[in-house]
Order: structure tokens, then sequence, then C-alpha cells
């Protein structure tokens, strides 16, 4: 057998993989349930864990302050629910991504209101529930422009010192809110809107959320203790690869969530289960990371 050379895997791909759920399969039913689910009028909680459960449909995981759409994966690969932000009195984001670009590290905060909440009232002025999303935001740009409350970010979330270094931090902060009825036909309210939003806000209505095809390999993590994240779900459209198999050896309660993930059949989820200890394995060897790593191979 000739000498393994450092352009050769080190890692070997199973050959019997059941496929996960195919995206469009996927997109399309969740789209179906997610438009049905707004139809009830839901609470505010109800919408969180649908979201929990299916990542790709929050938007930010590539949005940075640097570029318009980043080409990297966001620093942990998964979106963070609930993320606590130290010394915070008030409510906390929603959900989290922080994302990252080659010069750029964006904290991507995500206020969720209530679907059935006004933008306007019927004179045509900001109401006051909007008034008071909008403040909320302001809440988290101040609490992250004190560069004490950087550093501890940094250490909680486990951003390395030298990434940390090299790279500007500029925080993005994404408001969804309300639904797109209350505009139509009402060009006048539209541009109102744009025009309220603030530098790095974004302002959408819940019709807008869909199912983003890139974001396909991310999990919704939760942390309760600087660096430690918890896997809540596992996508059943996500897959094991060589490219994401260092950064999630370090999630704690993978396993539990691909147990517990909707719409796998039986054979994939034990694939996932017989498979998972090896890559595990294959993260601690030494040897793993004197080889080439090609980034379609998913299994």
């Amino acid at each position: 057998m000739a000498p393994r050379s450092s352009f050769d895997p080190t890692y070997l791909m199973a050959s019997n993989a059941p496929p996960p759920l195919g995206w469009q399969d996927y997109a399309d039913g969740l789209l179906v349930e997610w438009h049905a689910l707004l139809s009830t009028t839901p609470p505010e909680r109800e919408i969180h864990r649908f979201l929990e459960r299916h990542p790709s449909m929050v938007p930010g995981a590539f949005t940075t302050a640097g570029v318009s759409e980043s080409g990297h994966f966001p620093e942990p690969p998964g979106l963070i629910t609930e993320p606590p932000l130290s010394g915070l009195t008030r409510r906390v984001p929603d959900f989290l991504w922080i994302a990252v670009d080659s010069a750029t590290i964006s904290p991507v905060l995500i206020e969720l209101e209530r679907p059935e909440k006004r933008w306007f009232t019927a004179a045509g002025t900001p109401s006051a529930d909007f008034t008071q999303a909008q403040h909320q935001l302001a809440e988290w740009r101040s609490w992250m422009a004190d560069p004490t409350h950087q550093l501890l970010f940094r250490e909680f979330f486990g951003l390395h010192d030298d990434y940390w270094r090299r790279h500007a931090f500029r925080p993005i902060y994404i408001l969804i809110y309300g639904r797109r009825d209350e505009f139509l036909e009402r060009d006048d309210l539209n541009r109102l809107r744009r025009e309220l939003e603030r530098p790095d806000e974004f302002y959408m209505t819940f019709d807008r959320l869909a199912p983003q095809r890139n974001a396909a390999e991310f999990v919704c993590l939760r942390i309760g203790l600087p660096r430690q994240y918890q896997v809540v779900t596992w996508p059943p459209v996500a897959t094991f690869s060589p490219l994401l198999a260092e950064r999630r050896s370090h999630f704690l309660g993978l396993a539990e969530a691909i147990a517990a993930s909707e719409r796998l059949s039986a054979e994939r989820r034990q694939f996932l289960a017989e498979r998972l200890p090896y890559w595990t394995a294959w993260v601690k060897d030494p040897q793993s990371r004197r080889g080439i790593v090609h980034t379609a191979d998913r299994e």
C-alpha cells in the first residue's frame, strides 16, 4: 500500500448512508406548516419553538456588517436560542447568530414580536408596540457598545482570541414583526417602514421568513455556561461531514437531539447514531489534521 499523502483524506465516508430528508420536500412542507401556523395567530412562544426546530427559517446566519452576504459559516455553526447577555436586566434576544466574514464578527440579535401586532396606527404613525420593539433593539445596541460587554461576549460565547483580534466587531439587529397584509396597496407605509430602520437594523414581517438552503446544516443551540453549547434540535436535512465534525464535537447532547429529531426515518436515525462515534473519534485523532478535507463530502 502506498504511503498516505497529505493530499489524501484521513476519513472514510460511509457507503450505505440512508439519505436525509430531501431539501425541496422539507422546504415545501415547512412553508405550508409555517403559513398554517401564522393563520392561527399563535402566541410568540409557539412561534419561537417552531423556529428552534427549523433554524434555517431564521434570517441572519450569513449577514455581516462587512459584506452583504458572507461565505463563511457562523461561529458556532448553529442558531443560539435565548442567548444570555451578562448584566442585561430586561429581555434577552430570541435568537442569535454569530455571523463572520474575513474581516468582521457580527453578532446578529433577533427580536420576535407577535404577528398580529400593527406597525402603524390608523393615522399612519408608528404604533406603541412597534416603538417598544424598536426600543428593545436600542437597549441591545447600548449593551453591545460597551467594551467590557464585548469582552464578556467574547469569553462567554467562546470566540478565540486570535480570531477576535483580527476581526472588527459590528453587531446587527433584526426585528421580525407583524404581517405583510398591513402594507398591501400602501406604498406610503412601505416607504415609511424603510425610513424607520436605523443603522445596522433590519425589519421584516413574519411572512418573509422562509427556509434558506445554505443554512440546512445548522442545528439549534442553547448556552447556559461559558463556551458550553447544548444541542436543542437536529434538523432532518442535516448531515455528518468532515467540514463540521470538529466544531460540532464541542457540542453537548448531539446524540439526544438526533434521537428526538422529527421527520427522520428509522434507518436514518439509526445510521446517524452509529456514525456519531466515528466522527467523534476522527476529530480526536491527531492524524485527522494532516489530510485534505473535501467540502462536498457529506453522509
